[in-house]
């Protein structure tokens, strides 16, 4: 999607920014980088991924040889120096900045593999957890080139596969854990969200387990905020009908589903009869209290299926209009800790509800 500000930074190199945006801008974030720029000693170097992740062989032979301390530390970077963000230099240009265009995703996913890599070195997981995390992470592989996978063979909770709990609620919440496993918790769902462009990920298994689920239902499905439409596409190779919706259409989606430009609110209001089970992946705290507001308000009844959300404060401000389902979906894959896979009945009356 193209925006005006990029909330995460990258660690960019000078020439690959000069390259792909015009050359004020380029200067700007050339003079910032190079401030803070060191020169890493060269340490152990690879040319091979670790053993289980060889389906990244052809990332190593193209970047050969990689530093393996090199890749950790700008992946530090990336992740913690929001004070490099294109948000700083947005005054520059008035053209729209691309993510994609601004971020070198091979480097930041190299520095995902070394930081297994050195986590399986110094024996952090268990066989078992180490096992699983190199799955994920071939599968990852797999969603890097606009694949659906199959399904999450290896397990369906990142954090439990890194042994990292959290604790409390949104922004007073904090991880608890080794801080290797923490750093690569952290990172890989910046990956996702920053070079994948998503906020969630779903298999061909979590699609055809969720559709059996709500067959009885035998209502259209509609997303909201789409995004790259991977919901929408696995759901669809299902046989089952879905229109995939966003405020923006983004110019790359899986499978090229096409998206729809349409407001959220739009979209609740838009169904007078006939109402459609509306979906939502990982959806912002703005977007949740103005999805459930527009709903209470309408008086109608209306089904909402919320995925990858934790919001249980905000469920407590409705409760004689909402009423919560929890769909037992066992594909179903956490990026973090959250209220699963949630069927929102909203103005249901209790024999409707049954």
């Amino acid at each position: 999607m193209a925006i005006n500000k990029v909330s995460v930074s990258l660690s960019l190199s000078p020439a690959w920014v000069q390259k792909h945006i015009n050359g004020e801008l380029a200067a700007t974030v050339r003079e910032k980088f190079n401030k803070e720029d060191t020169h890493h000693s060269l340490g152990a170097t690879h040319y091979s991924p670790p053993e289980g992740l060889e389906c990244f062989q052809s990332l190593y032979i193209k970047s050969q040889p990689v530093c393996s301390e090199c890749c950790i530390v700008d992946l530090d970077r990336a992740f913690s120096h929001k004070q490099h963000t294109v948000e700083t230099l947005a005054a520059h240009t008035s053209n729209e900045i691309d993510t994609m265009s601004l971020i070198e995703p091979d480097r930041v996913l190299l520095g995902l593999i070394e930081c297994i890599r050195q986590i399986e070195q110094e024996q952090v997981l268990s066989k078992s957890q180490l096992s699983q995390l190199k799955q994920f992470f071939c599968i990852v592989q797999q969603i890097s080139l606009d694949q659906i996978p199959e399904c999450f063979s290896s397990g369906t909770d990142l954090t439990e596969m890194l042994g990292v709990l959290m604790e409390g609620e949104g922004i007073q919440s904090r991880l608890e854990g080794d801080v290797k496993c923490k750093r690569l918790l952290c990172c890989t769902r910046l990956y996702l969200n920053t070079c994948l462009q998503l906020d969630q990920i779903y298999s061909g298994t979590f699609a055809r387990e969720f559709v059996e689920c709500l067959r009885p239902l035998d209502y259209l499905f509609l997303e909201l905020g789409a995004g790259r439409a991977m919901l929408s596409a696995a759901v669809k190779g299902t046989g089952k009908g879905i229109v995939a919706t966003d405020k923006e259409v983004p110019s790359k989606t899986f499978s090229d589903y096409k998206v729809v430009k349409k407001r959220l609110v739009t979209l609740l209001e838009g169904y007078t009869e006939n109402k459609p089970i509306y979906l939502v992946s990982a959806p912002t705290t703005e977007m949740f209290k103005s999805l459930c507001n527009t709903c209470t308000k309408m008086k109608a009844s209306m089904l909402v299926v919320v995925m990858g959300y934790k919001y249980q404060e905000i469920s407590k401000m409705y409760p004689n209009s909402m009423r919560v389902l929890e769909l037992s979906i066992p594909d179903y894959f956490k990026m973090s800790p959250d209220n699963g896979v949630q069927l929102l009945a909203f103005n249901h009356r209790g024999e409707q509800y049954q």
